[in-house]
């Protein structure tokens, strides 16, 4: 046990369920905080629950063990897996937007096994979550890619491309300026109701028709 160390350490010294389990300790039977720190010839009773929802993470502040940490880094990373992998894939899509590409330009099957063989990883999920949680480098993820798009795309400047892409300015659809607009919907038939006519700017309710795909506009729709 390193010098500092709290019944926390020792816990996950005996397994990490029981530090996962934890929920109390004695230190030399008087009743004490996890926290701690401990002295030589100490005896520690450590009290875990089955109730417990797992190690806290001010808890990586008190630890002074590599086991410790490590466990309870690892007990995170388990229960944050799902997030993780979707925090992952979504910090990805963005990277490659930046460089003004698409997902699936970069995103292949092959092209994701040969990032995953790099790195070590099983599954492609486990390379996801690894991004998510912090410990890979979404850099590095997307410089692969960019090694394995280069190889099919040898007559292409790629890095000029992607400067191109990244400059481009998205084209900007100018609304009508005739008819009635719904905002939100486009490509929509809109019919009047007969019981009024909507005046400049006046807006009001407005009735959906699923199976025809239309709208009956009454007072209060905005007409041009």
């Amino acid at each position: 046990m390193p010098a500092g160390a709290t019944p926390i350490d020792f816990a996950y010294s005996i397994h990490e369920q029981v530090g996962h389990k934890m929920v109390g300790c004695k230190i030399n039977n008087k009743m004490m905080p996890i926290i701690t720190p401990l002295e030589s010839g100490d005896i520690v009773d450590i009290i875990t629950s089955d109730q417990s929802k797992g190690p806290s993470r001010d808890w990586l502040k008190f630890v002074k063990s590599s086991t410790a940490k490590s466990r309870i880094n690892q007990w995170y990373k388990k229960a944050e897996r799902a997030q993780n992998i979707e925090k992952g894939k979504d910090v990805i899509d963005k990277e490659i937007k930046k460089l003004g590409m698409k997902f699936s330009e970069l995103m292949r099957d092959e092209w994701l096994e040969a990032v995953q063989e790099r790195y070590k990883y099983n599954t492609l999920d486990d390379m996801y979550a690894s991004v998510g949680f912090g410990a890979l480098s979404v850099n590095k993820v997307i410089a692969k890619l960019l090694d394995e798009y280069r190889k099919e795309h040898e007559e292409e400047d790629i890095e000029k491309k992607i400067e191109e892409l990244a400059n481009t300015k998205p084209v900007r659809v100018k609304p009508s300026r005739t008819g009635v607009v719904v905002k939100g919907i486009d490509n929509c038939l809109v019919k009047l109701s007969k019981c009024c006519n909507p005046l400049p700017r006046r807006r009001d309710c407005r009735i959906y028709n699923k199976g025809q795909r239309s709208f009956s506009a009454s007072y209060r729709l905005r007409k041009y």
